[in-house]
């Protein structure tokens, strides 16, 4: 979820404010439609680097959001995901590979182990666990959600191509460069045919090739 880019982000959380006021006037706080807008000023809010402003935004949404939709719902997650980024984003990728493993959890047990919000989660924790330098279970995530998007989505999804050039860049990161390289050879062949040269995967694995 995005609801701007850095530079207009002070105009969005403008408009955000004025349309929060009004919705809380006519609808109440705890209004699905309210709690959206609270959530994207959240948003708005981390994206400006206001991380304790939007940690504790995305608290009171999370707990209006349980209390209204129900702990396991699809936008409760969203928020408990959300927050778990944002803490990592203050300086604390520990808070966040402990949230997104417990999201991961719910999602895989609410949503099933396919579904692609759940694939998302496990993304996310992989790369939290990259953050915390925790090599060893960022590649054993990274191995699993691997197998997981080449058996749901294919082996040639942008999803899929993503994860195998995230696999190799964390070998490599983890002291292995000869299994990165190894990794990363096939792999410019393959999204070369599939995306194409111009495209920021395509791009991304020959610059981690080349380094």
């Amino acid at each position: 979820m995005c609801v701007g880019q850095a530079g207009d982000t002070v105009a969005e959380s403008a408009e955000l404010e004025l349309l929060l006021a009004d919705q809380r006037l006519a609808l109440g706080q705890k209004h699905p439609l309210t709690l959206m807008t609270r959530y994207h000023l959240a948003y708005a809010r981390g994206l400006a680097g206001d991380y304790a402003g939007a940690i504790a935004d995305y608290q009171e949404v999370l707990s209006d959001r349980i209390e209204v939709l129900g702990p396991e719902d699809r936008e409760t997650l969203a928020t408990r995901a959300e927050l778990a980024s944002c803490r990592g984003r203050s300086g604390d990728p520990a808070a966040a590979v402990a949230g997104y493993q417990e999201i991961f959890a719910v999602r895989s047990r609410v949503l099933g182990p396919d579904d692609i919000d759940t694939l998302t989660a496990r993304s996310n924790l992989v790369y939290w666990h990259q953050q915390a330098r925790e090599y060893d279970e960022a590649i054993a995530e990274a191995e699993e959600l691997l197998a997981d998007r080449t058996r749901v989505l294919g082996p040639d999804h942008p999803d899929t191509l993503l994860t195998r050039n995230n696999l190799a860049y964390l070998h490599g990161e983890a002291g292995d460069p000869a299994a990165a390289i190894a990794a990363l050879g096939p792999l410019i062949n393959d999204t070369l045919r599939v995306l194409g040269p111009s495209h920021v995967t395509t791009r991304m694995v020959i610059s981690n090739y080349q380094r």
